[in-house]
């Protein structure tokens, strides 16, 4: 009842921050990758950020130590977007001979610039130097350096200067150039000058902090790791910072105003770390890559781009939670989305292919984050929220929407912005599927494995390489299903849309079929789909690992063992898989024999079946009828309560002075019982947030005369209202 209550409901100081993102590899059918024979090894950075708001230009200097690998009389760089000093400078790092460029051409339909020399560069190891500058935009969604302005405690104005969470594969032209592609690792020596008054944070520990001219301060940091660009971050603010009980995981944010709204985001990141640490990452040594993980909380941050290695950024608003003053909705989207982030920094070390292989890291960060929060907080029920959240949005979205399916070839470098929230969510729905198919000691043994053999600064690593580790893990095991693990991930990695099951059950000799609509998927002969199923006599809710029939291309439909005519089945447990069914819940469909009534009343049904199937019928109406089906469900359930409505509810608010109380009653008529849940604030306590059920006509909500009342706090309600916020006049 809570979790499908939840479902219902579901509805700084100046900060200059620098993430830099790779570039696409993809060399099939688009060409936005440079040439392989010149490789960056090592940048060394050095930024300079204005000291006065007005001024609206950055400054870089580059030396980047290169490898070229055959003859040449170009170089390529993945920057058009900056304004790089015309002449670039190469010194061969041995005879040390001198190269200047004698000219330059710009391809910005592929975001490159090309240098060219009179003289031939031979094979050899060489320093490119080269200085540019860059614009600070006031525009909340460019790329690159932003600059916005926010007051602090004191209501002082307070500026930020950001650059990050970028979108797509130019974001990192925004702030210096690069040579390589994504799957090219490099060591990154940064240096950032800024204003005295603040303080600089990158991936690494601070090795020298010095005073230099005008007012401005120098930080010098100590040399990453190999890593992807992209993983690159700098932050300058003057921050506050809070510790663990333990002092090992920090969270940087802008004042003491703020730091109760933290603690709890705090809190799931160091268990969410502890967790990870001892049951998946025994032998991961994280700590030998980056030395400490910062947190930082910053205001009015865009918090949906890509992760950074050894600091963290997170929008305060986003991480934000008080037990008195927000909703368990509230918790369950702190929780998921700092679980999530400490996950990223384990799976950072992995080295990508390609910008397609993006979804490895990210499904299996939002899994494992989901995974984590599932085990720690256990009231939260997370695991089975997100399962019906986002699986069943997903599988909207592709019903209406020509969506991508979880790997897709690049043809145009603005492409990368398909790789959002939508793909990683099916992602963690088919890892979720993998998960419980091979079992929970399989699956994060194989992925202690896969981290570990994948630290090599330049590898070519894809899902292929994820699954072959799976399968020997799988094969070492006491799993005999002879499942092939990347034929069968694969198919469903490279679907667009979904498979289609349908159920047909033959009442006159008691069998029932399982086979599969295959119209709308694009490849026709390469599908896997595990098929799990119970029925009313033998009740078996078991899913973890637990495939009871496979539907493949050798065989496309599944016959079940002869079942009591009078039992009701369910067809995907727990919803594992991935694809709609059209029969969902296979008994007999004339009115009199329908007792589906009976099944969810039954303790045993898990929630995930229950909200599941509901939202599968809705979405699937072109095959069956869905109010036929939720007429029969236990009016208990408010979220088929919801659903079942054609608009939403009119409420008023009608303040009682002399009783000292606000009734709130429904203006129009509505099912007699829809539950509504109504929040509200008062000007006695204005920071907490009360909770009430309108499940009648009406509703007494106590306030003082002489106190203001607000409801609907965070629109938990979806319902339309008159005079939600009462003053007493």
């Amino acid at each position: 009842m809570t979790f499908l209550k939840l479902l219902l409901k579901s509805n700084l100081i100046f900060f200059v921050t620098t993430i830099v993102t790779g570039e696409n590899s993809e060399n099939s059918l688009f060409n936005y990758h440079l040439p392989y024979n010149i490789i960056a090894l090592h940048y060394k950075i050095q930024l300079t950020l204005p000291r006065i708001v007005e001024n609206y230009t950055f400054y870089g200097e580059s030396n980047i130590n290169i490898i070229v690998r055959h003859p040449t009389q170009e170089i390529n760089l993945h920057s058009v977007f900056v304004d790089i000093n015309k002449q670039v400078t190469l010194f061969h790092e041995i005879s040390k001979r001198i190269y200047k460029s004698s000219g330059y051409t710009c391809n910005y339909g592929l975001f490159t610039c090309s240098f060219n020399f009179n003289d031939l560069i031979t094979v050899g190891s060489y320093m490119l130097k080269l200085k540019y500058n860059g614009t600070i935009s006031d525009r909340e969604n460019a790329d690159g350096f932003i600059i916005t302005s926010y007051k602090d405690g004191q209501r002082n104005l307070k500026w930020m200067y950001s650059a990050g969470d970028f979108q797509n594969t130019v974001g990192v032209q925004y702030v210096f150039p690069v040579i390589n592609d994504l799957m090219f690792k490099a060591t990154f020596d940064i240096t950032v000058d800024y204003p005295k008054n603040y303080t600089a944070l990158s991936n690494m520990p601070v090795i020298s902090r010095k005073h230099i001219k005008n007012h401005m301060k120098s930080a010098h940091f100590h040399t990453t790791p190999a890593i992807h660009p992209y993983l690159v971050a700098i932050i300058v603010a003057d921050l506050d910072t809070l510790y663990t009980k333990s002092e090992k995981v920090p969270l940087l944010y802008r004042d003491l105003t703020i730091a109760r709204q933290l603690y709890f985001a705090l809190d799931v990141a160091e268990t969410t770390t502890m967790y990870l640490k001892d049951q998946y990452f025994q032998n991961c040594t994280l700590n030998d890559y980056i030395p400490q993980t910062n947190y930082v909380a910053i205001p009015y941050y865009r918090d949906d781009g890509l992760p950074n290695w050894g600091i963290v950024f997170y929008s305060q608003e986003a991480i934000s939670y008080l037990n008195e003053w927000n909703s368990i909705q509230r918790k369950t989207e702190v929780a998921a989305l700092v679980a999530r982030k400490v996950a990223n920094q384990f799976l950072n070390k992995i080295t990508l292919s390609s910008w397609s292989d993006m979804w490895i890291n990210e499904g299996i960060a939002t899994f494992l984050g989901t995974h984590v929060v599932d085990k720690i907080f256990t009231d939260l029920q997370m695991m089975d929220l997100f399962v019906v959240r986002t699986r069943c949005e997903s599988l909207r979205l592709e019903s209406v929407t020509n969506m991508p399916p979880v790997v897709f070839q690049i043809k145009e470098p603005y492409d990368v912005k398909l790789f959002g929230s939508f793909r990683y969510n099916k992602a963690f729905a088919l890892l979720r599927m993998l998960y419980h198919i091979i079992s929970d000691e399989v699956f994060h043994k194989s992925i202690c494995n896969y981290l570990n053999n994948h630290d090599v600064p330049v590898e070519s690593t894809s899902a292929n390489n994820l699954w072959a580790v799976m399968q020997t893990i799988l094969n070492e095991s006491n799993n005999k299903t002879g499942l092939n693990i990347t034929k069968m991930m694969n198919f469903w990695i490279t679907q667009h849309k979904y498979p289609i099951l349908k159920v047909t059950r033959n009442y006159g000799d008691g069998r029932t079929v399982i086979w599969t609509d295959m119209h709308n998927m694009s490849k026709r002969h390469e599908w896997w789909i595990p098929v799990t199923y119970t029925t009313e006599t033998n009740l078996n809710f078991n899913i973890a690992p637990f495939v009871q029939k496979w539907i493949t291309c050798e065989q496309f439909f599944v016959y079940l063992p002869s079942i009591n005519l009078n039992d009701w089945i369910i067809v995907n447990l727990q919803q594992l898989v991935y694809p709609h069914l059209m029969d969902l819940f296979v008994v007999k469909f004339q009115h009199e024999s329908l007792r589906l009534n009976d099944y969810y009343n039954m303790s045993l049904i898990h929630e995930t079946d229950t909200s599941s199937d509901i939202d599968s019928i809705f979405s699937i109406t072109h095959y069956i009828k869905g109010s036929n089906y939720t007429e029969h469900i236990d009016v208990k359930t408010i979220f088929t309560q919801w659903t079942k409505q054609k608009r939403y509810p009119m409420l008023e608010v009608q303040r009682i002075s002399f009783l000292n109380k606000v009734k709130v009653y429904v203006v129009e008529p509505c099912p007699e019982n829809l539950s509504i849940p109504v929040t509200y604030i008062t000007q006695t306590n204005p920071h907490l947030i009360h909770n009430a059920w309108l499940e009648k006509s009406n509703l007494d909500l106590p306030v003082y005369s002489s106190d203001w009342i607000i409801i609907n706090i965070q629109q938990i309600g979806k319902y339309n209202s008159i005079n939600m916020l009462c003053f007493y006049i």
